[in-house]
C-alpha cells in the first residue's frame, strides 16, 4: 500500500493548499493529513484565525483527504512513526512546500524506506503574506517562546550531511523504549562506535523547546563518558531518561542523543540569529570561555556580544567570523527562521554544532523592524564618531558610559536630550575641571561628555589627563596618558574605576608599591621619581589647605542660596511673563556654573582623596576593614538628616512646610524634568508612624595610636586626628555641596514646567529641548512663535530619539568597530562593606513595590533616591555607579551591603530572579532559587 503524508496548520485554505493535498493523494491508496495543533500553531505563527476544530471540519470536506491525524508539533516524526507500526509494509511518501529546505522527517524516512516529493510552495498566500494584506500593523502580543521544529537529534540528522562550514559531532540515537527492552544491545551498539573516544548523553526530548516552555537545561544531559565504561553508560543514559518521567507521562518514544565528547575547545555558547528580544538585526552571542561546552546553556557566567548583521566577513573579528559563516550557512539552509544555536569553537577554529532551534518564521515577530532603516540610523551613529570624535594619543577617542563623572549613573544611558543638555552645561562641559585646576591637576581644554547616538560616554583621555598633576611636563604626562590607556585596554573592566585601578591622582599608603609598575612599561627612575613627588606635593597640599578651601567654598554655596531665594520669592507672585521667567531659567543655571558644580567637583575630588587615603590605610594593615566600616558608619551626612527628619514629620514633629522646605527639591533622577519633585508627590505619607525610629550616629573614632603610626609613615605634616577630621568631613561634604546646588538646578526645572504651561507644552514633550533651544527664546517676538519653533524642534528630536534608541551601544569603545560588534563582559561590581545577605529581590520601577528587608535593585540612583535608606533595605543592586558614587558613600554611611555599577549582563541577570546572595567580602553576587 501507498500512503501519502502531508501536514499544516491550514488556517485559511487556499488554491496553494489544494494544489499540494491533490499531488499527494494522486499517487496514494491512502492520503493521511497531520492537522497542526493550536499550540504549535500559535507558537508559530504568533496567532491563528480559526481553532483546531474549525480548521479539522473544513478539512473534512476536502475529498483528496482519507484521514487526519492531530500533528503536535512542526516535525511529523511522530505521527509517521505511528503510521509505520500500524502499516509496516506501507511505502510512506511525505509531502511538502519547497520553502523547507530541511526537513527533519527525513532521516526517519530514510530508515523505513519512504520518500519525500517537494512541492511547488505558494508563495501568494504565505501567511507572511496574509497578515500583510489583513492588516499593516497587529497589536497582538505573544511571549517569544521556543519551537522546535523538531527534536534536537532529528534536527541535526537533517542537517549534517548538508554542513560545510561546521560539522555535527558523530551522532547515535535511542529511544528510551529501546534503553528499558533491550540495554545490552544499546551498550554494545555505543561501545562498538565510540571506542577510543569519550562520549557525551544528551536529551533530545519532544517536550524541550515546546510550547509553553523551552526547558532549555531542564533535562539531563551528561559529559564525558567512557564508552568501555557499561556501568557509567548505563548510569549517564538512565539518568537522562530518568528526567523526563517528571514532567512527561509516556516517555518510550523519547529520543537521548549520544554523541563524542568535543576536544580542545576554546569557546562555547549560544547564538540567536536576530536580537529576538527587540527583533533588532543582530546576530546575539551569549558565551564562555572556560573550556566547558555547557556553562552558557546551564545559566552559568559568560559573555554578550551582538554583531550587526550586515557586518560583511571579513569586517568581522577573526575570533568569530569562522561562527558567523558557519550561521548564514544555517540560516541559507533554513531560510526565514530565526535561528537559536549552540555551538562550540575548538583551538583550531572549527565549529561544532550542538543543536539549531528554528524560532519561529520571520513573520512570527509582531513587533516589525525595518533593517535597512536600522542600518541606516547605525550608519549614521559611526559616522558622528568617525568624524567628530578625533582622541588625543592619535586614534580615535577612547570612551566610557561609567567612567569618571559618570554619566549612566546620573543620566541614564539612553537619555532625552534636556538631561544630557543639563548635565552637560553645568557639569561636564567646563565646572569638572574648573573645580580640580586650583588644586593642582591639569588644565584640560576639551569637554568631558560625547554623545553617541543617545547614550552619554566620558573621554578616557581628558579624564585621565586631568586627574596628572599640573606640574609634570607636557612629554611626561602624554607618556603616562599612553601608559593608562594601554593599561585599560589590557583589562576593560576597570572603565569604571580608573580613579582606582588605572590613573595615579593623589598620593595615598600604596603609592610607593603601586608605582613601581612604571618601571615595566618604559618609565625611568627619575620619571617615576618626577610623578610621585608631583602627586606627594598636591595630596600633602589638598589635606593640609582643606579647611580654608571648604570655607571658600561654603561661602559660594551661600551666594548660590541668596540669588536662588531672590528668584523664588519673585516668582511666588506669579506675575512673570515667559521671558522673565526664562531670564530666570538662564541665570540659575549660571549661578550654579559660577557658585555650585565647579565647588562640588573640588570637594567630591577632595572625598575621593579621602576614600583612596582610608582604603590604603585598611590594605597596609593600618586599621582592619572593620575598624574603617565602623568609622565610616558614623558619618553624618544629608541622607542622616533626611532619614531623621522623615521620621520627625510621619511623627509630628516637624510641619509639612518645614519638611518639604529642606527636601521638596528632590526628585528621582535630579536631571530629569519628567519626574516629580518631593515636593508635587506627597512623597512622605507612604512612611509608617509608629515603626519608624530616629537613627542615631554615633562617631566611632580611629584608635589614635594606629593614626599616627600611618601619619608618620605617609608624612604629610598633620596628626592621626587631623587625618581623620580630614576624611570624615570631606565625604560628609560631599554630600552636602551635591544636596545643595541641586536646588537651583531643581528651580530652574520648575520655572521650565512652568513656561511650558504657559505655551501649552507637558514636560515631557520638555524633555526633548536642549539648553541652546531655551536660551535662544529671546529671539522670538511672542509667545505663539515661540510655541512653534519649540514644537517643531520636539517633533524633530522625538523622531530622532525613537530612531538611536533601537541602537544597542557597548559600555566603551575605542574605534569604529565596536559599534558594529557590542560586546557586554563580565563586570566587577563595587561591592560596599565585608557583609553577606541573603533576601528576596525588588526591583524599584515596580509599582507599589515593598523594598522592607529587601535587596533593591535598580539601573541608577542620584541622590532623589536617597528615601530607600528610609525603609530598612537588605541591600542594593545597581547597574551604573562607581567605588566613590553616591550611593557607594550612602551604603557605606548605613552599613548596608550593595555592587554598585555591576553592569548590563550581570543586572539583567539579577532581574531575572526571585532571590540573591550577596557575599561582599568575596565579591560575590549569586542567584537563588526559581526566575521571575
Amino acid at each position: 500500500m501507498k500512503i501519502a503524508y502531508s501536514f499544516g496548520i491550514i488556517d485559511i485554505l487556499h488554491y496553494g493548499h489544494i494544489r499540494t493535498l491533490l499531488a499527494a493523494k494522486k499517487e496514494a491508496d491512502l492520503h493521511v493529513f497531520g492537522l497542526v495543533s493550536d499550540e504549535a500553531a500559535v507558537s508559530w505563527l504568533g496567532t491563528v484565525v480559526s481553532d483546531y476544530n474549525e480548521r479539522f471540519h473544513v478539512l473534512e470536506q476536502v475529498n483528496c483527504i482519507d484521514t487526519i491525524m492531530q500533528q503536535k508539533s512542526l516535525d511529523p516524526v511522530s505521527n509517521l512513526r505511528k503510521l509505520h507500526q500500524q502499516f509496516p509494509d506501507a511505502e510512506i511518501t511525505l509531502y511538502h512546500g519547497n520553502d523547507w529546505k530541511i526537513l527533519p522527517a527525513a532521516k526517519y524516512l530514510e530508515s523505513i524506506h519512504g520518500k519525500i516529493i517537494f512541492t511547488e510552495y505558494y508563495k501568494k498566500m504565505s501567511p507572511g503574506n496574509i497578515l500583510s494584506i489583513l492588516t499593516e500593523q497587529t497589536s497582538t502580543h505573544h511571549h517569544m517562546r521556543s519551537n522546535l521544529i523538531s527534536t534536537k537529534a532529528n534536527t541535526l540528522h537533517a542537517l549534517e550531511s548538508r554542513l560545510t562550514k561546521s560539522r555535527i559531532e558523530d551522532m547515535l540515537v535511542v529511544t528510551v523504549g529501546e534503553l528499558r527492552s533491550s540495554p545490552d544491545s544499546v551498550f554494545q551498539k555505543i561501545a562498538r562506535k565510540y571506542r577510543g573516544k569519550h562520549i557525551v548523553a544528551r536529551s533530545s526530548s519532544s517536550n524541550e523547546d515546546c510550547y509553553e516552555n523551552s526547558n532549555a537545561g531542564h533535562y539531563e544531559s551528561i559529559l564525558d563518558i567512557d564508552p568501555l565504561d557499561q556501568a557509567a553508560v548505563r548510569t549517564a543514559l538512565n539518568k537522562v531518561a530518568d528526567s523526563y518521567e517528571k514532567d512527561m507521562d509516556s516517555i518510550l518514544q523519547e529520543q537521548i542523543l549520544i554523541q563524542t565528547m568535543t576536544q580542545n575547545v576554546r569557546t562555547s555558547g549560544v547564538v540567536f540569529t536576530r536580537d529576538i528580544n527587540a527583533n533588532l538585526p543582530y546576530y546575539l552571542i551569549n558565551y564562555d570561555e572556560s573550556g566547558s561546552t555547557d556553562s552558557v546553556t546551564s545559566g552559568a557566567g559568560g559573555y554578550s556580544l551582538r554583531i550587526a548583521r550586515d557586518v560583511p566577513g571579513e569586517r568581522i573579528s577573526e575570533y568569530w567570523r569562522g561562527l558567523i559563516s558557519a550561521v548564514r550557512e544555517l540560516e541559507e539552509l533554513l531560510e526565514g527562521m530565526v535561528l537559536d544555536i549552540e555551538f562550540a569553537i575548538q583551538t583550531d577554529g572549527k565549529i561544532v554544532i550542538y543543536q539549531v532551534r528554528p524560532l519561529a518564521a520571520s513573520y512570527r515577530f509582531m513587533k516589525r523592524v525595518d533593517d535597512q532603516d536600522f542600518f541606516e540610523v547605525r550608519n549614521s551613529v559611526k559616522k558622528c564618531y568617525r568624524t567628530n570624535l578625533n582622541g588625543i594619543t592619535g586614534e580615535k577617542m577612547f570612551l566610557s558610559d561609567m567612567a569618571f563623572w559618570n554619566p549612566s549613573e546620573i543620566i541614564g544611558s539612553n537619555p532625552r536630550n534636556l538631561d544630557y543638555s543639563l548635565y552637560r552645561e553645568i557639569i561636564t562641559k567646563r565646572a569638572w575641571n574648573e573645580g580640580l585646576i586650583p588644586m593642582g591637576y591639569r588644565n584640560v581644554p576639551g569637554e568631558l561628555m560625547y554623545k553617541i547616538g543617545n547614550k552619554p560616554y566620558i573621554s578616557l583621555e581628558y579624564s585621565f589627563l586631568a586627574l596628572m598633576p599640573s606640574s609634570i611636563s607636557e612629554s611626561l604626562a602624554d607618556k603616562l596618558l599612553n601608559y593608562y590607556v594601554q593599561k585599560l585596554r589590557a583589562d576593560l573592566t576597570s572603565h569604571d574605576k580608573i580613579e582606582f585601578e588605572i590613573v595615579f591622582s593623589c598620593y595615598d599608603f600604596e603609592t610607593e608599591d603601586s608605582m613601581k609598575d612604571l618601571l615595566l612599561h618604559g618609565f625611568s627612575l627619575e620619571e617615576m621619581e618626577t610623578v610621585k613627588s608631583a602627586l606627594y606635593e598636591l595630596t600633602a597640599g589638598t589635606v593640609t589647605e582643606y579647611q580654608a578651601v571648604l570655607k571658600k567654598d561654603r561661602e559660594s554655596l551661600c551666594i548660590l542660596k541668596e540669588r536662588r531665594e531672590e528668584i523664588e520669592k519673585k516668582i511666588l507672585f506669579g506675575q512673570e511673563n515667559i521671558w522673565q521667567l526664562l531670564r530666570y531659567f538662564s541665570r540659575l543655571l549660571g549661578d550654579i556654573q559660577k557658585y555650585g558644580t565647579p565647588q562640588f567637583s573640588r570637594q567630591a575630588r577632595y572625598a575621593f582623596i579621602a576614600r583612596a587615603l582610608s582604603a590604603t590605610m585598611v590594605s597596609k594593615g593600618y586599621v582592619t576593614q572593620a575598624e574603617m566600616d565602623r568609622f565610616l558608619t558614623g558619618l553624618h551626612t544629608v541622607a542622616t538628616d533626611f532619614e531623621n527628619d522623615l521620621v520627625a514629620y510621619s511623627l509630628g514633629e516637624i510641619s509639612h512646610k518645614e519638611f518639604y522646605e529642606r527636601y521638596g527639591h528632590l526628585r528621582s533622577g535630579t536631571y530629569n524634568i519628567r519626574t516629580d519633585r518631593y515636593d508635587k508627590m506627597s512623597f512622605s505619607d507612604n512612611v509608617p508612624v509608629k515603626k519608624q525610629k530616629k537613627r542615631e550616629t554615633i562617631q566611632t573614632a580611629l584608635d589614635r595610636e594606629k593614626l599616627e603610626k600611618a601619619c608618620a609613615q605617609i608624612g604629610f605634616g598633620i596628626t592621626g586626628e587631623e587625618l581623620a577630621d580630614f576624611i570624615r568631613t570631606s565625604l560628609e561634604q560631599r554630600e552636602y555641596f551635591k544636596f545643595e546646588f541641586t536646588k537651583s538646578l531643581s528651580l530652574a526645572m520648575e520655572i521650565l514646567i512652568l513656561v511650558g504651561q504657559r505655551l501649552n507644552i507637558d514636560r515631557s514633550k520638555l524633555s526633548y529641548l536642549e539648553i541652546t533651544d531655551i536660551l535662544a527664546a529671546e529671539y522670538y517676538g511672542s509667545e505663539m512663535q515661540l510655541s512653534e519653533f519649540w514644537n517643531m524642534i520636539i517633533q524633530q528630536r522625538r523622531i530622532q530619539y525613537k530612531k538611536y534608541s533601537k541602537i544597542v551601544l557597548p559600555e566603551t569603545i575605542s574605534g569604529e568597530k565596536d559599534i558594529d560588534q557590542v560586546l557586554f563582559g563580565e563586570s566587577r561590581p563595587n561591592f560596599v562593606t565585608d557583609r553577606t545577605v541573603e533576601a528576596e529581590t525588588v526591583c524599584l520601577d515596580e509599582d507599589g513595590a515593598s523594598i522592607s528587608g529587601k535587596i533593591v535593585v535598580i539601573s541608577k540612583a542620584d541622590p532623589g533616591y536617597d528615601w530607600i535608606f528610609t525603609k530598612g533595605i537588605a541591600g542594593l543592586v545597581t547597574e551604573y555607579g562607581g567605588a566613590a558614587s553616591h550611593m557607594a558613600i550612602r551604603c557605606a554611611e548605613f552599613s548596608i551591603p550593595a555592587a554598585i555599577g555591576c553592569g548590563k549582563k550581570t543586572y539583567g541577570e539579577i532581574l531575572s530572579v526571585k532571590k540573591l546572595r550577596m557575599d561582599c567580602k568575596e565579591k560575590r553576587l549569586i542567584p537563588i532559587g526559581q526566575e521571575r
